[in-house]
């Protein structure tokens, strides 16, 4: 679908000067598979010219556009871009596509999410818990300071109601 073609146009970074190449899944090697989704899956996966870690996410595009997902993945990506620089969220290093599927390369952190680590230890001691619900809320706080609500990722501007006087 064209609409989900220019989800991926903003996060391609600049090619070399005198260089016009669009990056595919050629330019990684498979490690392993990370997980999967109602959408596609996460791989690990090195990129081949630097030699660098990364995990690439792949989305189906078929399947966001029928089950409706095409705004959310947009949202999704222009977080990612937006809170670039964030020690709190995830980086997004390149985003890219071909005929069938989305294609975002993410920086990797080892260690895995907060709900996998919580079902591997079935609890947290108090003090890990304040650890860790101390980087949730600064995380959450970072991208509310962008103007994103975190429920929903939905940028939404803030307006004043305005009083009609009678």
């Amino acid at each position: 679908s064209h609409v989900v073609m220019g989800i991926v146009a903003k996060s391609q970074p600049l090619p070399p000067e005198g260089q016009k190449r669009r990056m595919s899944t050629a330019d990684f090697e498979a490690l392993a598979l990370i997980g999967r989704g109602a959408f596609g899956e996460v791989r690990l996966v090195r990129q081949r010219s630097t030699r660098e870690v990364f995990a690439l996410k792949s989305m189906i595009k078929q399947a966001m556009v029928v089950k409706n997902q095409v705004t959310h993945l947009r949202n999704e990506r222009d977080l990612l871009v937006a809170v670039a620089d964030s020690p709190w969220i995830v980086e997004l290093k390149y985003s890219f596509q071909d005929e069938r599927q989305l294609y975002m390369v993410m920086e990797f952190l080892p260690g895995g999410d907060l709900m996998t680590l919580l079902m591997k230890e079935d609890t947290f001691s108090e003090a890990a818990t304040r650890f860790y619900m101390a980087e949730v809320a600064l995380a959450i706080q970072s991208v509310h300071a962008l103007g994103y609500i975190h429920v929903s990722w939905r940028k939404r501007r803030r307006r004043r109601r305005r009083r009609r006087r009678r």
